[in-house]
């Protein structure tokens, strides 16, 4: 890109957090700079949020979809950060132009369709992307 900056326009860049506790605004914002400015461009096309900070069961590590409501307690799914602060986060990084969308990874339906709300009432974008068990 640096020597063409031109060919910008002819590339999709998508880029992912690492999940859990790391996901929240502060992290985001910073995780999101950091990759513009290794990858020499001033937007990415998508961002997924990898792996939730909150109990979800996922099929494709071995767990059983039953839900286990006794985990929600566990103290590494405390003070996660809301739906709330994620759309939010999310929808101002796309006002400035720095991101064009976003998604999750390794989520389930809950987490999309509970973003997707927070989004709505927020009035920003909802979530585009979701990779998950079956992708």
């Amino acid at each position: 890109l640096k020597k063409k900056p031109g060919r910008r326009s002819e590339l999709v860049i998508a880029s992912k957090i690492t999940g859990g506790p790391n996901v929240n605004a502060r992290n985001i914002r910073r995780d999101i700079e950091g990759s513009l400015k290794r990858l020499g461009t001033d937007y990415l096309d998508s961002y997924l949020l990898h792996w939730p900070a909150r109990y979800t069961p996922q099929a494709n590590w071995g767990q059983s979809l039953q839900y286990r409501h006794e985990v929600e307690g566990v103290s590494s799914f405390q003070n996660a950060a809301s739906f709330e602060e994620i759309a939010a986060t999310m929808g101002a990084l796309i006002k400035e132009g720095k991101l064009r969308s976003y998604g999750m990874c390794n989520d389930n339906a809950v987490g999309l369709c509970l973003t997707a709300a927070a989004a709505d009432q927020l009035g920003v974008p909802r979530p585009a992307v979701m990779q998950n068990d079956f992708s």
